[in-house]
């Protein structure tokens, strides 16, 4: 994700990858901000092979597969 503080643009993430390649992995670092990830991907119609979150402090982790 890029790093914008604590705010997270998704769709500008994404823009910046290339669209010949076969896997697409995206980094949430927290797991509270991968619901707003799955809605944003919904809305740009966008599709996302592997979603890896996690707050080690916290002990939360989060692993999604998705497939649109």
């Amino acid at each position: 994700m890029l790093n914008l503080g604590h705010k997270m643009d998704t769709e500008k993430a994404l823009s910046s990858c290339p669209s010949n390649v076969s896997t697409t992995i995206l980094l949430v670092h927290q797991p509270n901000g991968v619901a707003r990830v799955l809605t944003t991907l919904e809305k740009i119609n966008k599709n996302v092979d592997l979603i890896l979150s996690g707050d080690i402090p916290v002990n939360e982790y989060l692993i999604i597969k998705i497939e649109l």
